[in-house]
């Protein structure tokens, strides 16, 4: 059965009227969130009245959808404590493999079922509409890729070096899988907040190394060629360790130059 436009047109009213009463209790709306509207043709085939995508919408929309999700995502981050390059047990290689494969399904599914519900760029409220959908989307593309070339044995013939970085490269992309994280509505405000701050950090970094620099002249100017030694440490002076045909060692942290020193320092201020 099929929803007719009058019920669909109430039916995004009171999601609306729901999303002001979040907003009026200091909750922020979000186009990811359980609650966003049907609007435009999804994949230019599915009407917001298509009873198939009424259905996505609703499974979309279902807070024990999104609490699955985030669970399988934990689970899976907790699973990557296990993947280390030094296990050696065939049993627990497989099990893992298999645990990726099938969260990897998941992903696949909850990526098409949020396409089909919200569309995938038309609307308001499509799905690539979101930055952190964007995101997601990239992610899962990246790993199912490296996922699929492993199970295939892709290798490069004769090749060692590439085979290496190949397996390298992998390995890190797949250590990306617990960013999805940042999907949730709270972990979202946290990086909205961080990211709306950074202008700020920016300024507060500029006087740092404005500092820095100020402190690394200085140390030119009162230190160079103060913090070197003999590599015997009878000798004290320079002169005296190389009559003796020692080395006169000057250690990375000096105040030799400019660079040195601002580097000397940024060492001191992050201990």
């Amino acid at each position: 059965m099929k929803y007719h436009k009058t019920q669909l047109k109430v039916l995004n009213e009171k999601i609306e009227s729901v999303n002001k009463q979040k907003v009026r209790f200091g909750m922020r709306k979000h186009r990811n969130s359980p609650t966003f509207p049907i609007e435009g043709y999804s994949l230019c085939c599915f009407s917001p009245t298509n009873k198939f995508r009424v259905i996505c919408a609703n499974i979309v929309r279902n807070t024990y959808f999104e609490l699955l999700t985030l669970l399988i995502v934990i689970f899976n981050t907790l699973i990557l404590i296990l993947d280390e390059p030094s296990l050696n047990e065939p049993y627990t290689k497989q099990v893992i493999d298999s645990v990726n494969f099938v969260v990897l399904w998941w992903y696949i599914f909850e990526v098409l079922i949020r396409i089909l519900a919200q569309g995938f760029t038309g609307g308001s409220g499509a799905f690539l509409r979101d930055t952190f959908n964007v995101f997601d989307f990239i992610l899962v593309i990246l790993i199912s890729t490296i996922m699929i070339l492993e199970y295939q044995g892709w290798n490069f013939t004769g090749d060692a070096t590439r085979m290496k970085q190949f397996t390298t490269t992998a390995k890190a992309m797949k250590m990306l899988r617990p960013l999805r994280l940042a999907r949730t509505p709270a972990l979202r405000d946290t990086l909205g907040s961080l990211i709306s701050a950074m202008p700020n950090l920016i300024n507060a970094w500029a006087i740092n190394i404005l500092f820095i620099y100020i402190f690394g002249l200085l140390g030119v100017h009162i230190m160079c060629g103060k913090v070197s030694n003999c590599a015997n440490e009878v000798y004290r002076n320079k002169k005296d360790c190389l009559a003796a045909g020692q080395e006169w060692v000057t250690p990375p942290q000096n105040y030799n130059n400019i660079f040195a020193a601002m580097r000397t320092f940024f060492e001191i201020q992050t201990l």
